[in-house]
């Protein structure tokens, strides 16, 4: 429900009182260093967001209400790029533009195109741009069409775009800026490559140097206090939001024409989905093929098909240990997460005081950085000084899975939140009258009317799973390595075919994985239209 404007303004002062409260408190309460860490942390951020936030809400214009040509497909391979993890797009680009990348070695550089702040910005950047499409294309999809047919009887469909439908998907952009806030900071996998010193890198490194949990809990702390302000920020602007029943609920939106610059305007989107999609491929799948061949003491650099499709068919197998711990890992960790997303979403459903919990639990989860979970996992099997718990920690995957529900439950419960918060309450009203126990309703009302939807949400904890590296690194049993771990391996030994064919093989399976998400999206729609028109399916409570 949306607040007033009187009372949004109250909670908009009260947040940003809180959050100078924070930051005087990290001022105060930390060391220059630790000061200089926040301000790179914040550098990164804010060289993404400036990076990714243009090129991402002009994609969401384009592809969500003009005419452009082909635009289904751009949305199709925006989606399939949103999952895919950030140790695949850093070994995509370092492929290209690192160290020992094609370009890099054929011009004869010094330096590589990407080093330092300019390739950790680009590639946090180039991985953010599928996110702020998404969160702004739904924004761009809320905005009351009612307004916009009035706006157009008196302004051309440019004015009305540019003083309307934009100014009103503020707030979505404020929520795409948090999630590269608190994305960006919490990541280690690209800093750690190119040598960039951040809170999370410094976490890293400074454990793998034999820094202590207490060193770096008191040095994280007054930025996560600080981040967790400007989350709360965040969560305001959500409140200004449309109802979340009209997230998910087919929507007709107004399409704006293009009339003469439709095809100009395609050119230019579709090269620059190139440019964010397509070279990154290309460069892994130049990698995979590329042969080379000594003639009289000279090198000669070949590419070839066959031996592109030699790395891509042989990698499954040879790191076939290193899938299945991931799928397992990840399976098991996207299991707990439901478990206890589906019961705080329920709780939560009717807001107020009851979504206090859910509320406390995500932003808790997406502001610690990723290394600190594994720290504080470490350290609570440490206090307990039970010898079954130390066997569980090192010869099971209990601990990763325990950090990856922690890493992955902002996204399980706000997926799982958003359709339960869509069940009328008039049915939920109905069947307590009915006399209905608790389990009946949860599976008729919320289970399986919204079987899709949960798949959706099941999918993407999965993919979000299977690509983290930050949480888990410290935390892998010996023996045990994971598709992101080896990625991150190879990335710094510079080793060639495999990592181009582990990134191609496992690029394919998260493409494969949001695809799979995207296709349940359009069963749901599907089947609420036609609840809509003959009524609802035999799976309903009381139908």
């Amino acid at each position: 429900m949306m607040l007033s404007s009187r009372a949004m303004l109250r909670c908009y002062l009260g947040a940003g009182l809180l959050l100078m409260i924070a930051g005087w408190w990290f001022w105060a309460g930390s060391d220059p260093r630790t000061r200089w860490l926040a301000f790179n942390s914040l550098r990164l951020a804010l060289g993404t967001a400036a990076l990714s936030l243009p090129l991402g809400i002009l994609l969401a214009l384009f592809v969500e209400r003009t005419d452009l040509p082909g635009r289904q497909a751009a949305r199709l391979l925006l989606v399939a790029m949103l999952l895919v993890p950030l140790f695949l797009q850093a070994a995509a680009w370092d492929a290209g533009f690192g160290r020992l990348g094609w370009y890099t070695i054929s011009a004869d550089l010094d330096r590589p195109p990407l080093h330092s702040w300019l390739g950790a910005i680009w590639i946090h950047g180039m991985a953010a741009i599928p996110w702020v499409t998404l969160i702004v294309g739904i924004g761009l999809r809320l905005v009351e069409a009612e307004l916009e047919d009035q706006a157009l009887l008196d302004g051309a469909p440019l004015a009305v775009c540019l003083k309307l439908t934009l100014p009103r998907t503020a707030s979505a952009v404020a929520v795409a800026g948090c999630w590269i806030l608190v994305t960006t900071t919490g990541e280690m996998t690209v800093t750690d490559l190119l040598g960039v010193r951040t809170y999370a890198e410094e976490i890293y490194t400074g454990f793998a140097l034999g820094g202590t949990l207490a060193e770096a809990s008191r040095a994280v702390g007054p930025a996560v206090a600080l981040v967790a302000c400007l989350l709360a920020l965040t969560l305001l602007a959500v409140v200004g939001l449309p109802s979340p029943d009209s997230w998910v609920s087919p929507r007709a939106v107004r399409v704006f024409s293009l009339v003469r610059w439709r095809w100009p305007a395609g050119l230019a989107i579709w090269s620059l989905l190139l440019v964010v999609i397509g070279l990154p491929i290309a460069n892994l799948c130049y990698k995979a093929g590329a042969t080379t061949s000594w003639t009289q003491g000279s090198a000669a650099h070949h590419w070839s098909v066959v031996r592109l499709i030699g790395v891509i068919v042989q990698t499954p197998v040879k790191y076939s240990r290193d899938f299945g711990w991931t799928l397992a890992i990840s399976g098991a960790a996207t299991v707990g997460c439901l478990l206890l997303a589906m019961p705080l979403a329920w709780f939560a459903r009717r807001g107020g005081w009851r979504s206090l919990p859910g509320l406390l639990v995500a932003a808790a989860a997406m502001v610690v950085p990723g290394p600190l979970i594994g720290m504080w996992t470490i350290w609570c099997v440490d206090r307990i000084e039970v010898p079954l718990v130390f066997w569980l920690y090192d010869q099971t995957i209990l601990a990763p899975v325990v950090c990856l529900v922690v890493r992955c439950l902002p996204v399980a419960l706000l997926l799982t939140w958003i359709h339960v918060q869509a069940i009328p309450t008039c049915l939920i009203d109905q069947a307590i009258l009915e006399g209905t126990n608790r389990w009946q309703m949860f599976w008729h009302l919320v289970v399986w009317p919204n079987r899709e939807g949960f798949g959706v949400a099941t999918s993407v904890t999965f993919a979000i799973g299977m690509g983290d590296l930050a949480s888990t690194i410290l935390v892998l049993p010996p023996g045990m390595t994971t598709v992101a771990f080896r990625v991150f391996d190879l990335v710094h030994y510079g080793v060639r075919y495999e990592l181009a064919g582990l990134g191609l093989t496992s690029g394919l399976l998260f493409v494969t994985t949001g695809l799979v998400a995207r296709k349940l999206m359009v069963w749901q729609r599907l089947r609420w239209r036609r609840d809509e028109t003959y009524g609802p399916s035999t799976g309903r409570l009381g139908a």
